[in-house]
């Protein structure tokens, strides 16, 4: 698919555009929603929450199904694009993690924005540089973020799980 002067493969655009649904999707659900309220009051503080009348195991188990849930349509996504085999989910076990920390753990918009940075780096640093040293440099950009912004660089240290 040619959008100007842009080659984009159609199977990623679509693998895009499913994902950025599914974390709207998902942001909206914690935010607004009962069990989504529920989830992020566990995570801050589970005896709080079974004394506040929340069905802590319910809301275990319903966390379990939505990761499960979301863990398969990542994998209908990536099948097109990927070779499948055992073990080709560990290819993105770090870089998930490097993600993660990047965002700040608990904040989907610092992952999304997280995501979206590492996957540019891994792009250009392959294009310009080398396809073998493109996991360094997000690795340099990950130990820049831990030293000088630890929270993930959207989080701010007073606002982290803060159940609003």
């Amino acid at each position: 698919m040619n959008i100007g002067s842009l080659n984009v493969s159609l199977t990623k655009a679509v693998s895009f555009a499913i994902t950025i649904f599914i974390i709207a999707a998902l942001f909206l659900f914690l935010k607004k929603t009962f069990y989504g309220r529920a989830i992020r009051a566990v995570a801050q503080d589970r005896n709080a929450s079974l004394l506040m009348g929340i069905p802590v195991n319910q809301v275990f188990q319903v966390t379990f199904g939505i990761g499960a849930a979301i863990v398969g349509v990542a994998s209908c996504l990536l099948m097109p694009i990927f070779y499948v085999y055992p073990t080709v989910g560990m290819n993105f076990v770090l870089i998930s993690f490097v993600v993660a920390v990047l965002g700040g753990l608990g904040d989907i918009r610092g992952a999304l924005v997280g995501g979206l940075l590492i996957g540019v780096i891994e792009s250009a640093s392959g294009y310009y540089v080398s396809p073998g040293l493109k996991e360094a440099f997000c690795f340099v950009i990950f130990f820049l973020v831990l030293i000088f912004k630890p929270a993930g660089m959207l989080s701010s240290r007073n606002k982290d799980l803060v159940v609003e």
